[in-house]
């Protein structure tokens, strides 16, 4: 009967490992995206020179935001063809991960200096900087995402695994006795008598 409330949550436990990555994946998606997208512009005059304006992408500003995007996805995606304890070491790897993008993504969003060059900074005075909601878009996604990778981590050793149509093959199984039948007759025995 106990086997019967296993089956039972079977159901279940596939429906919060399919939110929980999907989730995760969301999240890693959206924090790759929003480090694509314009996070700041700024606005430089130089006397008796045209206004210079620059842009700031979530990559310039924040270049790890994009690479903890990328591993966070590949592990979200990890988690889900692993097993037991490596299960766990990917989950947290990707809540790793969220929270680093999610913290680049922080410092990120007030580097308006990286911007600017020498020259700019001492011929020029910033008229104007304007910040976009991408870094902190981009900030919530990597907080979703360590958190998706902490649940994965707490409650990922009772989700159900692949099939085992996708493990290795393995050599197919002798019949039991089968090596002695062969030593016995090589040394002349009948294996039948």
């Amino acid at each position: 009967m106990s086997g019967t409330g296993t089956d039972a949550a079977a159901p279940n436990r596939r429906r919060e490992m399919l939110v929980v990555l999907g989730l995760a994946v969301l999240a890693a998606a959206l924090l790759l995206f929003a480090t694509g997208r314009t996070w700041l512009t700024v606005r430089v005059t130089a006397p008796g020179l045209p206004a210079v304006v620059q842009e700031g992408t979530g990559r310039t500003l924040a270049p790890g935001s994009f690479a903890f995007a990328l591993a966070g996805l590949a592990g979200s995606l990890g988690v889900l063809a692993t097993r037991r304890v490596l299960r766990v070491v990917v989950a947290v790897i990707v809540a790793v991960c969220g929270a680093g993008g999610a913290v680049t993504a922080w410092l990120g969003a007030s580097a308006t200096g990286d911007l600017l060059g020498p020259t700019e900074r001492v011929l020029g005075s910033v008229l104007h900087v304007q910040h976009t909601a991408w870094p902190w878009v981009a900030v919530g996604a990597g907080a979703v995402l360590a958190v998706c990778g902490v649940l994965a981590a707490a409650r990922g050793r009772y989700w159900p695994g692949m099939g085992a149509k996708y493990d290795a093959p393995r050599p197919a199984s002798r019949r039991e006795g089968e090596p002695d039948m062969w030593r016995a007759l090589d040394r002349g025995d009948d294996p039948t008598a």
